[in-house]
């Protein structure tokens, strides 16, 4: 699990230190494991740093192992986003220039559950002011699609998705939920959101624009047997997806 090895201590240890509230980590017995293949060098750092950001990095070995008793303050397990990814890359910094807490996750890999389950990982988990945590998966997709009859406001995502982080919603438990965020990128006239609420990133637009994943497994049908994708009717999506600002109490 590249994040970390344990969501419960993350619930019950990292995020009150994400949220900037002291915590030490009384941290199960055993080892942590980082996984930092993406990148060559890393710093070493504890607690809150870069507008909510957490990194406990290492600046030699591919894989690092970390003993718990050495820990005498909250740290947490940070893999970088996928930079190659323009819809993430737009997506962490709306929320970098915003300040609100996030912890990117490497979703490159899967997660191989100690039941033998296969699990997608995460995109990022992001911090809301309440009691609501987001487990969230940015699907990036054009506003239109289509080179010749333009299609607006798809909202497609697979099954294995879903699947997936419903799978972590029970993994990290109370307090967490599963969000999609269809991070729009605009390519004509029309947008999914008001002007002063998209965000230029790189010389794009976005819109971001989120539906929780109960709201959307409820509303989703299959689209595609081959592919085993679903999508929700675009009336419906328009009615529950909320802009991300405001799911976020940024206003």
């Amino acid at each position: 699990m590249p994040l970390l090895a344990c969501p419960a201590v993350f619930s019950r240890v990292f995020l009150p230190a994400l949220l900037g509230k002291p915590a030490v980590a009384p941290f199960f017995n055993g080892l942590i494991t980082l996984d930092f293949r993406r990148r060559k060098t890393w710093t070493l750092r504890g607690g809150l740093s870069n507008r909510g950001r957490f990194t406990i990095l290492t600046d030699t070995a591919k894989k690092a192992l970390l003993p718990a008793d050495t820990v005498t303050n909250f740290v947490v397990a940070l893999a970088m986003a996928n930079r190659d990814n323009h819809y993430e890359a737009a997506f962490e910094e709306y929320l970098r220039g915003r300040g609100v807490p996030y912890v990117a996750v490497d979703e490159t890999r899967r997660s191989l559950l100690a039941d033998g389950a296969s699990l997608k990982s995460l995109d990022f988990i992001v911090s809301a002011p309440g009691k609501t945590n987001w487990l969230v998966d940015v699907k990036g997709r054009r506003f239109p699609s289509g080179d010749v009859q333009k299609q607006y406001w798809k909202n497609w995502s697979t099954r294995d998705d879903l699947r997936s982080l419903a799978r972590w919603e029970e993994l990290f438990g109370a307090g967490f939920r599963g969000l999609f965020v269809f991070a729009y990128d605009v390519l004509g006239n029309r947008a999914p959101l008001p002007a002063e609420q998209l965000f230029e990133h790189r010389g794009s637009l976005y819109g971001f624009v989120a539906v929780a994943l109960s709201d959307y497994a409820g509303g989703a049908h299959p689209i595609s047997p081959r592919w085993d994708t679903w999508a929700m009717p675009t009336g419906a999506f328009r009615r529950l997806a909320r802009p991300l600002e405001e799911l976020l109490k940024l206003k």
